[in-house]
């Protein structure tokens, strides 16, 4: 009966695989037009800019890199958004499908800043979100974007430190234990 019990235990775990997390990696560019608007949505300066509107559509461009490098050429939709007394967060902020593919990306937070060098004003806001593709497990990310007197540059980055095992399948072996200990005391007694 202890053999039998053991080699179940083995046959178990020999079966049962491993499941991990299966992270977005890499790089997208995304490039377009966008208005700035103050806080009345008025057209403004970057000086007196608190908000942004996306003009069209964005356009994915090189380098866009590993998991994003399907989205080479697409077209980016971007939602617009006030960025002075930021509300929390913007969902999403720009997305792309092409075919079966979608990547998206939310932003979660923000920080912005605002200067001028050789009579070109510049607005750089950085942000951290949560990067979402097809196929994919949502992934920690980071997201740029830049304007030199209204021109658009975007940049996201998704990244993960490390692979994270599925909790479904240790919970299933620590259940399966958990059965066998109280299985063997109801056996004792």
């Amino acid at each position: 009966m202890k053999s039998l019990k053991t080699l179940t235990v083995a046959a178990l775990f020999a079966v049962s695989g491993s499941a991990f997390a299966v992270p977005i990696t890499g790089t997208i560019n995304i490039t377009g037009t966008n208005q700035l608007l103050d806080g009345m949505g008025s057209p403004s300066t970057v000086a007196a800019s608190k908000k942004i509107d996306f003009i069209g559509p964005g356009t994915v461009v090189a380098p866009s890199d590993s998991d994003f490098a399907g989205a080479l050429g697409g077209t980016a939709t971007m939602t617009d958004f006030t960025f002075d007394v930021f509300a929390g967060s913007v969902t999403p902020l720009w997305s792309v499908t092409v075919g079966p593919t979608t990547w998206s990306f939310d932003l979660t937070a923000l920080q912005f800043s605002k200067f001028t060098v050789a009579s070109n004003d510049f607005l750089v806001i950085s942000g951290k979100g949560i990067a979402h593709m097809t196929g994919k497990d949502d992934t920690n990310a980071e997201w740029s974007y830049s304007t030199q007197n209204g021109t658009l540059s975007v940049k996201s980055t998704s990244y993960s430190s490390t692979t994270v095992p599925a909790p479904g399948l240790l919970a299933l072996v620590g259940l399966g234990l958990v059965g066998m200990g109280v299985a063997r005391r109801f056996k004792k007694a």
